[in-house]
């Protein structure tokens, strides 16, 4: 006779199932339905390996046979009936890229299933990966952080579907440990004045090519519209300072200074000396 241990099958793991044999036939399985479950019998282990091969709730029946041979007649054929449940998606994500206006964010998926995945990236005012706000386009992997988002923690949502497996979706947010902040940082630049040598009496420029960024760099789209530069004396010097101060920042029309976190550095004055003029006056006496 032949007895058989039955277990149920989840997508894809394949299970083994032993059985007894006391006759000297040879044992052979088939299945109700190829489509959904095989098998496979190694006689010299006495196993039967079920392979899930798609999901399904309705039952599929496994029957081991063994047929007659020299001493022993056939035994009973014996049966297992299984479903096959939907297998667990494996895999995890994690924002990496610094959380700072027009820097790029990025999901890095661990995705060991080969799973179809689709993202959704959100705003908080609180570090939760729930009840935020969905960023208008932003369902790619990446993601180039607005000037909107200045103060606000980023999160995303990656959906994650492949047939046999139930659906299921990860989320992650922004953190001092992977993105430098937690919240998203003003984009920091230095502008520096450039030197400039004029002559006694004669004003500085005062325009914006004047100056240029010694550290950082402005986001897409975003330039200098004004700047303010102050000379630190209007007498003749070799070491005066040009003072910059209060830039003014726009994405064409759109006033952005304050996403930015702006730094200055002095330029060096120099001013020489006017020469002066002498033009006597003369009279004409006849």
């Amino acid at each position: 006779a032949i007895s058989v241990t039955t277990k149920a099958l989840t997508y894809p793991t394949q299970w083994t199932v032993t059985y007894t044999y006391d006759g000297d036939g040879t044992v052979s399985c088939t299945s109700s339905s190829d489509t959904y479950v095989t098998c496979s019998v190694n006689t010299s282990t006495k196993t039967v390996t079920l392979t899930p091969v798609k999901v399904t709730s309705s039952a599929v029946t496994v029957t081991l046979k063994a047929g007659a041979w020299s001493n022993y007649s056939a035994a009973d054929d014996k049966t297992i009936s299984v479903t096959v449940a939907s297998g667990t998606l494996a895999w995890s994500v994690k924002i990496t890229g610094k959380a700072t206006y027009w820097e790029t964010l990025t999901a890095n998926v661990t995705n060991t299933n080969s799973a179809t995945l689709s993202y959704q990236w959100y705003s908080n005012s609180t570090s939760a990966t729930t009840n935020g706000t969905a960023i208008a386009w932003a369902t790619g992997s990446t993601y180039v952080v607005g000037a909107w988002l200045v103060g606000k923690y980023i999160y995303v949502v990656v959906s994650a579907s492949k047939a046999n497996y139930n659906s299921t979706s990860w989320s992650d947010v922004t953190d001092t440990t992977n993105n430098t902040t937690a919240v998203v940082a003003k984009r920091a630049i230095t502008i520096k004045a450039s030197d400039q040598t004029v002559t006694y009496g004669t004003a500085i420029a005062n325009t914006t090519w004047k100056v240029s960024l010694s550290a950082g760099s402005y986001a897409a789209w975003d330039s200098l519209t004004s700047i303010t530069l102050t000379q630190s004396t209007t007498n003749v010097t070799t070491n005066g300072t040009i003072i910059p101060s209060a830039a003014v920042i726009k994405k064409w029309s759109t006033d952005v200074t304050s996403n930015y976190e702006i730094s200055y550095a002095n330029g060096v004055l120099k001013i020489t000396q006017k020469k002066a003029t002498l033009t006597p006056s003369v009279t004409t006496i006849d």
